[in-house]
């Protein structure tokens, strides 16, 4: 079994748990728009696939941006203070000028791009 097959297995369930509403509360349209716009069906079929077989082949900008918000949620979490991880990409920011004041999630699944992922961790990047 390849590795990278096996990340992009494990990065696409963590992304789905991610989805779940008592954490970054995301429905797979808005994780469709966060990988920058996949197909609805391709996503489930992606999924289904990551669950059964615990390997896909992704494509690479897929991969990276899975790894980028694997990186977003460690940067909020290591920012955030304690149990506040998730309110941090759900609320509004004092940012203006990345953010326009909007939350992290609207901000990403408003832009439906997969630079918009790598703007966000770069900031928060930046910010710490």
């Amino acid at each position: 079994m390849d590795s990278t097959e096996r990340l992009a297995a494990h990065g696409l369930l963590w992304l789905e748990q991610q989805a779940h509403k008592d954490r970054w509360h995301l429905n797979l349209s808005d994780i469709s728009r966060l990988l920058g716009g996949v197909d609805l069906n391709t996503l489930e079929d992606w999924l289904q696939q990551a669950r059964g077989e615990g390997k896909i082949s992704l494509p690479q900008d897929i991969r990276e941006c899975l790894a980028a918000l694997l990186k977003i949620d460690c940067l909020l979490a290591v920012s955030s203070p304690p149990g506040y991880r998730y309110q941090a990409f759900n609320l509004p920011t004092t940012d203006r000028s990345l953010f326009n004041g909007s939350s992290i999630r609207s901000y990403l699944t408003g832009c439906q791009s997969v630079d918009a992922v790598h703007n966000v961790h770069r900031y928060l990047r930046h910010c710490r």
